[in-house]
C-alpha cells in the first residue's frame, strides 16, 4: 500500500494540469428525470432505499426507473415476487463525507429492508486519502445499520476509472491506479 501511495503521489505533478483542465471542461450532467421514488411489482412490500452519488441520482439514465435504483427494484420485484418501494437519495458530485453529513439526515424514519449505496468515485477524483474514505464508509455503514438493523446493505462497486474514455492518458492511468 505504501508503494502504491508513493507511485500515485509522485505521478500527480505530471498530470495536475491535465486534471485541472478536465475538471474545468468536463460536462456536468443532470440526474434522471421523473420522481425519485416509486413502487414496482405486487405482493408483500419490500423497502429498498438507495443513497449516494451520481449513480443514485440517475446520471446517465433518462428516468429514475431506468437508473440503477429503478432497475434494482424491478429485478428484486421479479426475483422475489414482491412489491418493491424505492426512494433514491442521491446527489451528483457528492463524496463519502458529504453523504454522511448531507444525505444521511434525509433518511426516512421508517426502517428499510435493503440499502443500495454508491460512493467512491468522487472521493477518488477529489484525492481523498484512502484511510479517510474507509473511515467515512465505516461510519456510513454503522449509521445505516443503526437506522435499520435487519437491512441488507449492498455497495455498488467503483467503476474501472482506468477505462473511462473522458479521462485522457496519462491521467486515466494515474486515477485508475
Amino acid at each position: 500500500m505504501m508503494l502504491r501511495s508513493l507511485v500515485f503521489w509522485s505521478s500527480l505533478p505530471f498530470v495536475a494540469l491535465q486534471a485541472l483542465d478536465l475538471r474545468r471542461r468536463a460536462p456536468r450532467l443532470a440526474g434522471a428525470d421523473g420522481p425519485n421514488s416509486g413502487v414496482v411489482g405486487s405482493g408483500p412490500s419490500l423497502r429498498l432505499l438507495a443513497i449516494g452519488d451520481s449513480i443514485i441520482a440517475g446520471v446517465g439514465a433518462s428516468t429514475m426507473d431506468k437508473a440503477l435504483v429503478g432497475r434494482t427494484a424491478e429485478s428484486l420485484a421479479n426475483l422475489l415476487g414482491r412489491a418493491v418501494e424505492w426512494p433514491a437519495i442521491g446527489r451528483s458530485g457528492i463524496h463519502s463525507g458529504g453523504v454522511l453529513v448531507e444525505l444521511l439526515p434525509l433518511l426516512p424514519d421508517a426502517a428499510v429492508d435493503v440499502f443500495l449505496v454508491s460512493v467512491g468515485v468522487n472521493d477518488v477524483t477529489s484525492l481523498m486519502r484512502t484511510s479517510r474514505w474507509r473511515r467515512n464508509l465505516d461510519d456510513m455503514l454503522r449509521a445505516l445499520h443503526a437506522h435499520s438493523p435487519g437491512a441488507v446493505i449492498a455497495l455498488a462497486g467503483i467503476p474501472p476509472l482506468h477505462e473511462f474514455p473522458l479521462l485522457p492518458p496519462p491521467l486515466r492511468s494515474v486515477i485508475g491506479f
